[in-house]
Formats: C-alpha cells, sequence, structure tokens
C-alpha cells in the first residue's frame, strides 16, 4: 500500500483518478506526512477508527499501517472510487454517504471503545458535531481534529468569547480538550485561504448529553445572545421552570441579567436538564 503524504504525491493521485478538488465540499486534502503521521499517532494504539471524510486516504493508509480497523465516510463518490482501489484490505469498511446524517460511518456499536479522526470540512463542524453528541448512540472515547482556525475557535469557545455557544457548550459537557497546535496552509492542497489547527478530546467518565428538547431550547436563548437571560426565561419558560431557574443562577453566582455568552456549561447543564 502506498502513502499519500507529500503534495507531488497529492497531485499524481488526483491526476492518475480524474479528480479536481471540489471547493464546494471543502476538499483541502493534508499531504504533509509529519502531520499525518502526528495526527494518527494520537491515536490510542489498536483502535478501531471512525474516520469522517477520507478524501484520498492520507490519513486512512497511515492508521492501516498502525494497525487500526477503519470505518470511513465520504460523501463524493469520486474519491469512494479511489478508496476502493488504494485501500484494499479487509481491515477498511468505507460508506458513501453524508456524515451529517452518519457520524460514526456507520460503525457497529459493539465494537468499543473506538476513536475519531478527521480533517473535517469546516462546512459540516457544527452539523456534524450536533448529529454526534446524540444521546442515543455511542460515542468515541478519544477525539482527534482538524480544523480550520475558525472552525476550532468555535468549538473551543470559553464563556465571554464572541464565538461562544450551544456547540461549544455540548462539546465541553462530554469531551475534555487539549491544547490545539497550529496547522499551516501548506500542510494542505490546494492551500486553504487560512491556517488549521488539530487538538483532541478523551471523553468524560460521566458526559453529559443534551436531549433535542434541551438543545432546542439552548440554541433559542443564544438566539437572545445580546438580551439578559431574563429576556427569555420570560419568552420561553414556563413560571415554575423560571423560578428554578431563578435559583439555579443564583447558586452560581450569576441572574437573570446574565447573557447567555456569560454562563459556563456546568451552569447551563444544570438550568437545562
Amino acid at each position: 500500500m502506498g502513502r499519500i503524504d507529500s503534495p507531488s504525491r497529492v497531485r499524481q493521485s488526483l491526476e492518475a483518478s480524474g479528480i479536481r478538488p471540489d471547493k464546494r465540499l471543502g476538499q483541502n486534502f493534508l499531504c504533509d506526512g509529519n502531520w499525518i503521521r502526528k495526527a494518527v499517532a494520537t491515536v490510542p494504539d489498536g483502535m478501531p477508527v471512525v474516520e469522517i471524510g477520507p478524501g484520498l486516504g492520507g490519513l486512512t493508509a497511515e492508521l492501516l499501517a498502525n494497525g487500526h480497523e477503519v470505518w470511513a465516510i465520504e460523501t463524493d463518490e469520486r474519491l469512494c472510487q479511489h478508496l476502493h482501489q488504494f485501500l484494499s484490505t479487509d481491515h477498511f469498511h468505507l460508506v458513501h454517504a453524508d456524515a451529517v446524517s452518519q457520524p460514526l460511518a456507520g460503525i457497529l456499536l459493539n465494537r468499543k471503545p473506538f476513536a475519531l479522526l478527521s480533517n473535517l470540512p469546516f462546512a459540516i463542524t457544527s452539523p456534524w458535531l450536533d448529529s454526534l453528541l446524540n444521546p442515543n448512540q455511542s460515542l468515541p472515547i478519544f477525539l482527534a481534529l482538524i480544523l480550520q482556525k475558525e472552525g476550532m475557535d468555535r468549538i473551543l469557545a470559553q464563556p465571554g468569547d464572541k464565538t461562544y455557544g450551544p456547540t461549544a457548550i455540548r462539546l465541553h459537557l462530554a469531551f475534555k480538550p487539549k491544547k490545539p497546535s497550529v496547522v499551516p496552509r501548506s500542510a494542505f492542497h490546494p492551500q486553504p485561504g487560512v491556517e488549521s489547527r488539530f487538538n483532541t478530546w478523551t471523553l468524560l467518565d460521566s458526559p453529559r448529553l443534551l436531549q433535542p428538547e434541551a438543545t432546542q431550547l439552548l440554541r433559542k436563548f443564544f438566539g437572545l445572545r445580546r438580551k439578559m437571560i431574563r429576556q427569555g426565561m420570560k419568552q420561553f419558560l414556563s413560571e415554575e421552570t423560571n423560578q428554578r431557574w431563578i435559583e439555579v443562577l443564583a447558586g452560581s453566582g450569576l441572574d437573570g441579567t446574565s447573557r447567555a455568552e456569560q454562563i459556563p456549561p456546568d451552569v447551563w447543564w444544570n438550568l437545562l436538564r
């Protein structure tokens, strides 16, 4: 099995397969061998891996070479055909589908624990994470993502940050992050207009996952993010729930004059559960 771990090899692979990168799908293929090896080296040894958007298979080939069984999901039929030819092994399982509809690539749920690795397209970051953080499905115990800087900033945002919102809150309630590393534009082909970031997360011992109704309510409050939370409490909550929220906020040193982006994830959990 060959490796696609340099710009020249990526170009050769694209030419041989007759594929032109689709900007609409966010196809910036990781082509830096050092970063491919660094990302794969973070995955626990021997653990099955879900990969979102394997592209040309740079990360996939390294995972397989390191003894991982891989479940991958790819929406581009051209790339699926390439991957079937390039990665002919019983340890590689490919689903041709949208990752938002199948965030775990159809991995068998009795295969635990498992990890997830992806050079994730920016456009699907939030909707894919929304699908992943589902209380009715299993979660990876280890998560490793390469994202454009804006996407990484959004999901690592802290209370008070401009990009702090429902996705960051929900991810924080289930996973513990490490500190991100800078991935230069030159590590991709074609080169994106911005830098990317690489980061890993580990599943908490007791992950907290919001039910769909609670997630919808959280989004409603962030729709009023410039207003005091008491405005949303009057609009969205019953009198009984309103009183309980006042007590929860007071117990956390907050009150109805706080804004949605000032409330930490743990407090949101106590409010919404």
